[in-house]
């Protein structure tokens, strides 16, 4: 049954990117917010989550026009970032290079030229997958860390994607070792850091508020002196993406702790610039409540 379902689901996928890829770009992204609005209606539990996140952190609007119209942007948000990355094979090295504006090139030569790796430090904010796809084809040799997708077929898929645009890819269950060989082999590693922390997690402030945040990259940073790139993509009405980013190359008497927070503050200033942008949809602060529907939603 369970092989069925799967053989569904990677079935539904194909003809989705099949779709989304007989269209031009204007209309797939258009589909793509009506597609987000969709799910909205298909997961109202999500819809739920986003609010308590905006609630948690002390920005939840005061009117419920407001903050049903942040819910729904927030999922065709989502819509366009999946058809994004369902036409990902199908964009060439210029149609990346025109969908991002960057201007500071400077700052990707700078930690490369340390020879150590780089740690490309980002979050669930605007669409991440194109922003390693970006920094692949300005020249950057990247892997990406991802955890594995139950549906191996889509696994697959979704990685062909990545693997069209130069991004190689790491997975979460291989532990430290690969991780390692590629920052030894002098590559930029893409790293998201802004989920719910667990086995491996230290408390952070964000939105005033300690919750848990994957220590992983602090644990690199702390052992192989690692020059960090954090950076996010912002996307305009036009549909191309602007790349913000901020290099840090020295962590002299900085505990684990505290780079977990920098990089914890980062993400934040991120969402703040770009508040609809960011996955609300995640159970980001499970340490400050359980996520249950009230009756009086």
């Amino acid at each position: 049954m369970k092989k069925a379902i799967r053989g569904i689901e990677y079935l539904l996928v194909l003809t989705l990117t099949a779709f989304v890829n007989s269209l031009g770009e204007f209309e797939a992204l258009r589909f793509g917010a009506s597609f987000g609005a969709f799910l909205r209606r298909m997961f109202p539990h999500r819809s739920y989550v986003v609010r308590e996140n905006l609630r948690v952190c002390g920005l939840n609007p005061g009117e419920r026009y407001h903050r049903d119209l942040f819910t729904l942007r927030c999922f065709q948000h989502l819509g366009v970032t999946a058809v994004e990355l369902l036409r990902l094979k199908s964009y060439s090295e210029k149609d990346i290079k025109n969908k991002v504006v960057f201007g500071n090139r400077e700052r990707l030569e700078s930690a490369s030229a340390l020879g150590r790796g780089v740690l490309l430090l980002s979050a669930h904010i605007g669409n991440w997958e194109l922003n390693g796809s970006y920094v692949s084809r300005i020249g950057f040799p990247v892997d990406v860390l991802v955890k594995r997708q139950s549906n191996e077929k889509i696994d697959r898929l979704i990685n062909s994607f990545r693997n069209a645009q130069g991004v190689g890819v790491i997975y979460t269950d291989t532990g430290l070792r690969s991780l390692i060989t590629a920052l030894r082999n002098k590559r930029f590693v893409a790293i998201l850091a802004d989920q719910y922390g667990s086995a491996e997690s230290e408390p952070a402030i964000m939105f005033g508020r300690e919750t848990m945040v994957p220590s992983g990259p602090a644990v690199l940073i702390e052992k192989h002196n690692l020059p960090v790139v954090f950076g996010f993509l912002r996307r305009a009405k036009s549909g191309r993406h602007y790349l913000y980013s901020s290099l840090v190359m020295k962590w002299d008497g900085m505990s684990r702790s505290q780079i977990v927070q920098m990089y914890t503050s980062m993400t934040e200033q991120a969402i703040r610039l770009a508040p609809e942008m960011w996955l609300w949809t995640h159970r980001k602060f499970k340490n400050l409540t359980d996520y249950k529907r009230s009756q009086n939603d």
